[in-house]
């Protein structure tokens, strides 16, 4: 029997990050207490001096208006009544969606691409509906026509067998989130773990501004959370893969754990934590370059203007490069116990059709996951406009003016945020896990053959559709067992 690895990987990285995001909480205590002068001197910041008078303030004997406090509380009876619908309308969507994608997972793909394809071809014709020169009009739906055609013909030729073969994993990842709903838990986690992170750092950034500390400090600021935010996501990333490859490689064996989402987790916070903090880096030094030459480019100087511009066309093909190698590295780390930087150049190795396929099936599961999100928020975004509606009438009734303009206000706002929120912890799992599969797929389709023959035969069959176009092999023939 193999010997179980218990190795941490990348072991400098993970002690590099927790030491750095200690420094920068302890160093942020400077940060708000002391405010820099030029001269060198130091003293009590703004904010502690105001801080200091409010204490002083709250000391003295004062009588609070009884229609001012009453007027608060109306207002804070109202927003958690928002709150209340937020939830309620955003989780209900949430569930909704979910069932959608498992009853109708190859439509849901199919439709999220093609209603890209429709929403561009329904912003083509709007100028005939509110144009009075017609012939803009007729130009319009010329056009619109020009994108479905256009359209038609690269699903027809390039698309149609990557898509079929996206939606057969895709299906396979229903499976897995119905049978593991535990990893629905594991990303609100982390959500909570990145609005910590955001508020921490938000806070620094606002004390730095306050009490003027150099430019430097904000800099390094600026890269300590682009990094806790990176390996935030790299970790649950880790997660999902671990969970994937648990289920494709030892489904129907005696060494598949007993809790799988719990054993992921353990090892991607533990073990393999080293490799997403050295990803995290490498992802926030880009991030943090991108800001840099954002803020050049907010200068007069035009020579700044065109390096900003030329840097940050450059630093979104690493990012976007990265993005892929970085997750496919991670794929080797989680599944073959090996450094970051191992997994990378393993990813180099990779013939073009795997390249090809697991790309073209990542840049089509974010498509589809992208647009059918997007119908769900525009409808979260009618329901809490209807339903502020009523109660803004009911309020007006009773002769209540700030909780009703309370309502029309932050009904829809609170509704749509709670319904983003919720669909990200479900849209983000289904990402990852199939990104994973793709890989496990692409690395080891003799694997499915042991579990589900048929399935295998239907997998390879596709699989061989999508990539055959982009060498000189001939279309393959259908087998017998899926005809």
């Amino acid at each position: 029997m193999q010997k179980r690895e218990t190795r941490l990987l990348d072991k400098g990285w993970l002690i590099a990050f927790w030491i750095n995001f200690i420094i920068s909480l302890v160093f942020m205590i400077v940060i708000a207490t002391v405010k820099f002068e030029e001269s060198g001197s130091t003293k009590p910041s703004n904010v502690v001096a105001f801080a200091n008078r409010l204490h002083a303030a709250n000391d003295e004997s004062t009588t609070i208006d009884e229609d001012v406090d009453r007027l608060l509380s109306e207002v804070k009876k109202t927003l958690l009544k928002a709150v209340g619908v937020g939830v309620g309308v955003g989780l209900g969507l949430t569930i909704i969606h979910f069932f959608y994608m498992t009853i109708c997972p190859r439509f849901y793909i199919k439709f999220g691409i093609w209603l890209e394809v429709f929403l561009i071809c329904g912003f083509c014709i709007l100028p005939f509906f509110f144009n009075d020169d017609k012939t803009v009009g007729y130009l319009g739906f010329g056009f619109a026509g020009l994108v479905l055609l256009i359209a038609i013909c690269v699903y027809c030729c390039c698309l149609k067998n990557f898509i079929e073969f996206t939606c057969l994993v895709f299906e396979m990842t229903v499976r897995i989130e119905k049978s593991h709903p535990a990893i629905f838990f594991v990303v609100f986690i982390q959500i909570i773990i990145q609005f910590i992170a955001s508020l921490i750092y938000v806070t620094a950034f606002v004390f730095i501004a306050i009490n003027r500390w150099s430019y430097y400090i904000y800099i390094y600021y600026l890269l300590c959370y682009y990094w806790v935010i990176s390996t935030n996501y790299y970790v649950f990333y880790l997660i999902s893969a671990n969970l994937a490859a648990n289920c494709y490689f030892l489904e129907g064996t005696p060494y598949l754990p007993n809790s799988i989402v719990w054993e992921s987790v353990k090892k991607s916070t533990t073990k393999t934590f080293g490799s997403a903090a050295f990803a995290g880096f490498i992802a926030a030094i880009m991030s943090t370059l991108r800001q840099i030459a954002k803020q050049l480019g907010e200068s007069d100087n035009a020579a700044l203007k065109i390096l900003s511009l030329l840097a940050l066309c450059i630093l979104c093909c690493l990012e976007a490069i990265f993005h892929h190698i970085s997750r496919y590295g991670l794929f080797y780390v989680t599944v073959y116990n090996v450094p970051f930087l191992e997994g990378a150049r393993r990813f180099t190795e990779i013939s073009v059709k795997k390249f090809i396929t697991t790309f073209f099936g990542e840049c089509i599961l974010d498509k589809a996951l992208t647009f059918n999100s997007f119908i769900f928020a525009i409808l979260a975004l009618a329901i809490g406009v209807l339903i502020s509606y009523v109660q803004y009438r009911s309020y007006m009734d009773a002769g209540d003016r700030v909780p009703a303009l309370i309502t029309i206000i932050f009904y829809p706002i609170i509704v749509l945020i709670f319904t983003e929120v919720f669909l990200w912890c479900l849209l983000n799992p289904a990402d990852t896990i199939t990104y994973a599969l793709l890989i496990c797929f692409t690395e080891f389709p003799e694997r499915l053959k042991q579990v589900n023959t048929v399935q295998y035969d239907f997998f390879t069959y596709r699989y061989a559709c999508s990539t055959a176009r982009g060498s000189k092999n001939e279309q393959p023939q259908r087998p017998r067992s899926i005809s």
